[in-house]
């Protein structure tokens, strides 16, 4: 008892800041020599989907799986994980829709038995050469080439395995739903769903999901949040050259293929005056045809592993929703 009494808190600081993500979470194609040297681990819900996955396989049921979830939730981890492991025996195809071609070069050629090939490749590949073809961000996907790929597997009955955004918290005319959709019709399909999202602490995640889909359920406070304002593009270029000082990084849409730094540690974006919330509270914006400038803005947020800010230029109000979000307002 007296050693009890005795004790104390030997920390007193944010348990969240214990966790080193570094640690489970690496991306394949940006750090290719840890993937290769197995210096990363599944959580315990991505091991369970792994293992229910090459349990089916192995008993043959079910040729279609897919795993979905928000960016940072270790998507392609997985899918690189599980064709390691198929590939202990058979030789696979894995597909990549946004990749690193140096990256992809590096893996091919060390792993014998997964053949990378990417999308404009799939009108020349032989895919009975394969017992399984993995498909990394299938949202990405036209319409015309997973229907080809479709046809092409039908009549080999040959495993597929999806990986793919559903971005629920964006308007349906923001999604590029369509490869989805055909994904999920497909007879004998089973879906999983990553919800723990391991680049991103669970502050910054509420306060993403909260600005692009109003709901009001949302954290009470995020200090890890700085919110500028800017009248004009001069202001904003004051405010951004003074955030990236403080060490942040600045993503402007439209994204390249890749970053050389997938998960910055801080992250800051710019919303100007054609972002607006429509009538079900939806972020939504003014745009030309094929530009989603919302889903850009969710996917570069979503990369900061400890910081965001936001730069709003010329857009009151949005600006006071955001900064109703930050206070913990409601509208």
């Amino acid at each position: 008892c007296m050693n009890l009494l005795q004790m104390t808190d030997l920390y007193t600081d944010h348990v969240e800041k214990l966790f080193k993500e570094e640690a489970y979470l690496i991306a394949p194609l940006q750090e290719p020599y840890r993937f290769l040297r197995g210096e990363y681990y599944l959580t315990a819900q991505q091991r369970d989907i792994k293992e229910r996955i090459l349990s089916d396989l192995q008993k043959g049921e079910g040729s279609f799986f897919g795993f979905t979830g928000l960016p940072g939730t270790g998507k392609t981890l997985l899918l690189y994980d599980l064709a390691v492991t198929l590939s202990e025996k058979d030789r696979v195809l894995l597909l990549p829709m946004r990749t690193e071609p140096a990256a992809v070069e590096m893996l091919d050629k060390r792993l014998k038995r997964i053949d990378f090939r990417f999308a404009d490749d799939l009108p020349f590949l032989d895919l009975s050469l394969y017992t399984a073809v993995l498909i990394d961000e299938s949202h990405l996907m036209t319409e015309e080439l997973i229907t080809r790929l479709m046809k092409n597997s039908e009549s080999l009955r040959l495993p597929m395995i999806f990986s793919y955004d559903l971005e629920e918290a964006i308007s349906k005319k923001e999604r590029n739903a369509a490869p989805v959709e055909i994904i999920e019709e497909l007879s004998d399909y089973r879906r999983f769903h990553l919800t723990n999202r391991i680049r991103m602490n669970a502050e910054l995640s509420s306060f993403v999901n909260s600005i692009v889909k109003r709901s009001g359920n949302h954290r009470s406070y995020y200090p890890s949040v700085k919110l500028v304002y800017a009248n004009d593009e001069r202001e904003a270029a004051v405010l951004l050259d003074s955030l990236i000082s403080e060490g942040y990084r600045y993503l402007k849409p439209p994204f390249a293929h890749s970053y050389t730094d997938t998960s910055p540690e801080r992250v800051v974006m710019v919303m100007d005056q054609g972002f607006y919330y429509d009538e079900e509270g939806y972020l939504r914006a003014h745009a030309s045809e094929g530009v989603y400038p919302v889903r850009d803005l969710f996917e570069g947020l979503g990369k900061a592993r400890s910081r965001l800010a936001l730069v709003i230029k010329n857009n009151e109000a949005v600006f006071d929703v955001i900064l109703r979000t930050i206070q913990n307002q409601n509208d």
